[in-house]
């Protein structure tokens, strides 16, 4: 082979490893982009078909009508947008239709501090990989691939994104409550007992009682079944429309108290799908309730609940 030959193919292949050069994209392709430490107090969420805006007023997070709003949800919608993995860029060409980051089918989520912007992110399709999807960040136009993000997680239901706590009261706090049902009513209530004779225990031990059985200590396992509902109180969904007069009869009530405050819940025979309609003070909105809380709120028979 020629000397000619050989400068011939060196050439060759140099002008290959340039153009290969040119089109791999390194890291350094990839934007730094900074993060925030303060909380933010907004997060808007808007598509074609969809809008969504959570935000922070009196310390609490609100959905679009003022409705209250999960802090978790809310707080880890925030960290998907605030600590976004960026691991490829795709193009620095405009072809937004084809990964779907148009207006038309992109979902796009800006996370705000008061007046001022923290981030703004346009989620596309998804990526080839597992739980990927492209995306453009911060008005920038090149296209990336992202890790550990999907379009349909920044687009939840208002019903799904509420805050469904009613109530929160753990067992030891509570002081007494009373439960009523099928046209009985019991009270229960905390005392401190002796210890039985022949026992090590030196103190008193605190049990829990129902009033007309005074004698009869009840057993701690079987009451903490009932109050574990209360532990919180969640609601399974809020009737939109729906009126006090279309709630049915009274199925259940209760009434607990904890830190000298009563909390009460009322049950009634009217459903929506599987679920009881109820009420409470501490909520200005109807929701339902699942067989599994409101079956708890029914004695049968005191005497299952004392200690055998």
């Amino acid at each position: 082979m020629s000397r000619n030959t050989i400068i011939s193919f060196g050439i060759v292949g140099l002008l290959a490893l340039v153009i290969l050069l040119q089109n791999i994209k390194f890291g350094g392709d990839i934007p730094k982009l900074r993060q925030w430490v303060e909380p933010a107090d907004t997060i808007e969420v808007r598509s074609k078909d969809y809008s969504m805006r959570l935000y922070i007023k009196d310390g609490e997070w609100l959905v679009n009508e003022a409705y209250p709003a999960d802090a978790n949800s809310a707080g880890s919608l925030e960290m998907k947008v605030r600590d976004i993995r960026i691991t490829d860029l795709v193009s620095e060409d405009k072809s937004y239709d084809r990964y779907e980051l148009t207006d038309e089918k992109a979902v796009t989520v800006t996370v705000k501090k008061g007046d001022s912007v923290l981030r703004t992110l346009v989620i596309g399709k998804a990526g080839g990989r597992s739980n990927h999807a492209f995306v453009r960040v911060d008005g920038r136009p090149e296209i990336y691939l992202a890790a550990g993000i999907q379009r349909e997680e920044f687009t939840p239901s208002t019903e799904s994104i509420r805050e469904k706590r009613i109530f929160d009261l753990k067992g030891k706090e509570i002081e007494s409550f009373t439960i009523s049902s099928g046209g009985r009513t019991y009270s229960f209530y905390k005392k401190a007992a002796a210890p039985e004779k022949g026992t090590e225990e030196a103190t008193a031990v605190t049990s829990w009682y129902c009033r007309g059985y005074d004698n009869r200590p009840l057993d701690d396992g079987a009451v903490s079944n009932i109050l574990y509902i209360f532990s919180p109180l969640r609601a399974v969904s809020y009737p939109e429309n729906k009126k006090q007069n279309q709630l049915g009869r009274l199925y259940a009530s209760a009434v607990i108290r904890s830190g000298g405050i009563d909390y009460d819940l009322k049950v009634f025979t009217g459903k929506e799908k599987e679920f009881n309609y109820a009420v409470s003070s501490q909520s200005s909105y109807i929701f339902t309730l699942g067989d599994w809380q409101t079956g708890k709120l029914i004695i049968k028979n005191i005497k299952d609940l004392m200690k055998k």
